[in-house]
């Protein structure tokens, strides 16, 4: 996760929320590093020999899905 006020790089675990509710939360120590407001970018990484295919995922201001980018 990389908060773009800041500049801060987060490595950091996910616990899914309620299903298209657009919310993010950060919690425990990363909470400390980025606060509530800013764009984040949140990336995933995956060790394995046939690496899946990047993709990008753009969202508006209410996190709700605009488009996938090739």
């Amino acid at each position: 996760m990389w908060d773009s006020d800041n500049g801060e790089r987060i490595e950091t675990y996910i616990i899914f929320g309620k299903k298209n509710s657009g919310e993010i939360i950060v919690n425990g120590p990363a909470a400390k590093k980025i606060k509530k407001g800013p764009k984040i970018i949140i990336a995933d990484f995956e060790l394995s020999k046939n690496p899946p295919k990047p993709k990008i995922v753009l969202v508006d201001e209410k996190n709700k899905f605009l488009k996938f980018l090739k």
